[in-house]
């Protein structure tokens, strides 16, 4: 009889207990989810940009009218950085794929 009300005892702690962790780790997933809400809607804006190149093109051009010094060090490594983000995003859309 003692071992069963020690069992009982034990059961309502872990039952506490493991309501107490699903509860922290809902707080840990809902924070998760506001900083990859910021990722997604990052990747959202790289994967516009590569797919409207006439418009990257004309924000360069802006850019080269405005300060020519630098510009065509900035128009390389825009076309690296777009280069980058279409095989990253490439890469993404691999894993999202069932």
């Amino acid at each position: 009889m003692r071992r069963r009300e020690e069992l009982q005892r034990r059961r309502a702690a872990l039952l506490a207990r493991s309501q107490a962790q699903r509860a922290e780790l809902a707080e840990y997933g809902a924070r998760i989810a506001a900083r990859l809400s910021l990722v997604d809607k990052g990747l959202r804006l790289a994967k516009s940009a590569t797919e409207r190149p006439l418009l990257v093109g004309a924000a360069g051009l802006l850019f080269m009218v405005f300060r020519p010094t630098r510009a065509l060090k900035w128009v390389a490594r825009g076309a690296v950085a777009t280069s980058l983000l279409r095989r990253l995003l490439a890469f993404v859309e691999l894993g999202r794929s069932p």
